[in-house]
């Protein structure tokens, strides 16, 4: 169980494919809203609109169950798209499938991008990643969670299986 939610690995679970149980537990560790932020700083940054909404495309199939009128993912597409909801509480009180949605949705995206043969789109995507982390977990209360969020996120954009 993770934040009251049970992510036990299923045929149906949609997250399973990108990340383990052992790594979704990472990724929810309380810093979620703060990484998620940094993703949707990312996804914007991306100069390429066509990488862009690829990317975003993926965030929305692996939210496809969810609605999109609320919470964390509402906040994404809208801070990607206008560049709003800079406010404090964007991001936050999300469902986990939230947070999962939008950080499998940028892994798969990224991988898709260097499947695609854009190895320096990714790997500027990675450092935008790096630098937007280093960011947004300055008003974190446990910058070591964050970190270790964001290093899971990292390998995982690398191609490097973490568990």
């Amino acid at each position: 169980m993770v934040n009251g939610e049970e992510f036990a690995p299923t045929e149906n679970d949609r997250f399973s494919e990108t990340i383990s149980l052992a790594e979704k537990t990472i990724l929810l560790n309380g810093s979620q809203s703060f990484i998620s932020r940094a993703i949707a700083t990312t996804v914007r940054g991306i100069e390429n609109p066509e990488d862009r909404t690829m990317v975003m495309s993926k965030v929305r199939h692996f939210n496809s169950t969810m609605t999109l009128e609320a919470g964390p993912v509402k906040d994404f597409f809208d801070f990607v798209i206008t560049g709003t909801n800079e406010s404090v509480t964007a991001f936050q009180d999300g469902a986990n499938a939230h947070y999962l949605s939008i950080m499998c949705g940028f892994i798969e995206g990224v991988r898709n991008l260097d499947a695609r043969g854009k190895s320096d789109e990714v790997n500027t995507i990675i450092k935008q990643f790096e630098e937007n982390v280093r960011k947004v977990l300055v008003s974190t209360p446990d910058k070591t969670k964050g970190n270790t969020a964001a290093s899971v996120i990292e390998l995982k954009l690398r191609g490097n299986p973490t568990s």
